[in-house]
Order: C-alpha cells, then structure tokens, then sequence
C-alpha cells in the first residue's frame, strides 16, 4: 500500500493547529483515522464545557470580590472614624477653655 502524508481538519484549523496523520488507502486505516477523530473532538468538546464552566466561575467569584473590598473599605472607614471619636473623647481639654 501507498502511504501519503495529508492534513485532517475539522472546520478550518481545529485547536488553531493542523493535525497531521499518515492517510493510507486501506480501509481499516481510514476507520481507525475517523475513530482517532472523533476522540480528538469528543475531548475537545469536553475542555470546551469544562472552559466555559470555569469562566462562570471567574465571573461569579470577581463580582464577590467585588463586593467584599467595597464591605472592607466601609468597615476601615467605621473603624477609623470611631477610633477618631476615641481619640477626641480621651484628650481632655485644658481648664481655661
């Protein structure tokens, strides 16, 4: 049998790579092709979801910490201005005032 080097590709460029794979005219060579293929897109499908779940992710912990620095920034600024009051209720005031 002859062997030719030829590239596979599944809508335009898959992974932004060519896959190369050695075609053969037997066709148990091409079943096995077609099978390595499906694989190939099955696992891409799957890291795809796994992504977009992931991304959901991110998403949704950037809006918490969002939150939770502008709940921290109220909170240093309570804290501040009680310690200010503390401060100006301690410092009593000379007699002659």
């Amino acid at each position: 049998m002859d062997e030719e080097t030829c590239y596979v590709k599944q809508g335009g460029r898959l992974c932004g790579l060519d896959i190369r794979v050695d075609c053969v005219e037997s066709g148990s060579m091409n079943d096995e092709l077609v099978g390595r293929l499906e694989k190939l897109e099955a696992h891409m499908a799957h890291l795809e979801h796994q992504v977009e779940q992931l991304n959901g992710v991110i998403v949704e912990q950037d809006k918490l910490l969002g939150q939770l620095k502008k709940q921290v920034q109220r909170q240093a600024s309570t804290m501040e201005s009680i310690e200010l009051e503390r401060i100006k209720g301690t410092n009593a005031k000379p007699p002659h005032h």
